[in-house]
């Protein structure tokens, strides 16, 4: 596929038997893509900023200590740290699009079991249940789409007629 020079382009979904479609930064489709994209990342970000703001309020209601604490918030990091190549696979195999929607779904539903967690251990176990969602849904997308763009560029220098540079 000849890609323009020069223009901003993005590439959507991903199923290995249909070619990637490009869609333009300023258009309504990449448009709203970006938008997506950019909630769906600022989403996570406020969850984990919240956690660690109301930590004190969870530690009083719970009536638990610094052990507990410090495992509400690692049981996000582990899962996040454990899952995050896992999740990019999946988002190679299954979609990039299809594992965004299905990790927002799982997220809201997940948050929804932390919000009426009766107790600490249960929080703690539901924030790494919400933080196995698949990771497809912030970085892990990021990863394939990489990949492409280096072995892109590798066949772009590669080619014939084309001086390598050293």
């Amino acid at each position: 596929m000849i890609v323009p020079q020069g223009e901003p382009l993005m590439a959507t979904g991903h199923d290995p038997r249909q070619p990637a479609l490009w869609v333009r930064h300023h258009s309504p489709a990449g448009r709203w893509i970006l938008l997506v994209t950019v909630l769906g990342s600022g989403m996570v970000a406020l969850d984990a900023t919240a956690v660690n703001v109301a930590l004190p309020a969870i530690g009083q209601d719970f009536g638990v200590g610094l052990a507990s604490l410090q495992w509400v918030v690692n049981a996000y990091t582990l899962t996040l740290a454990g899952l995050l190549l896992f999740g990019g696979s999946l988002g190679d195999r299954y979609g990039r699009r299809r594992l965004f929607v299905f990790g927002v779904v799982w997220f809201a539903a997940a948050s929804l079991i932390c919000a009426i967690a009766p107790n600490a251990p249960s929080l703690i176990v539901a924030r790494g249940f919400r933080e196995s969602q698949p990771r497809c849904s912030r970085r892990g997308a990021s990863r394939s789409s990489r990949q492409r763009s280096t072995r892109r560029i590798a066949r772009r220098r590669s080619a014939p007629g084309r001086a390598s540079g050293g």
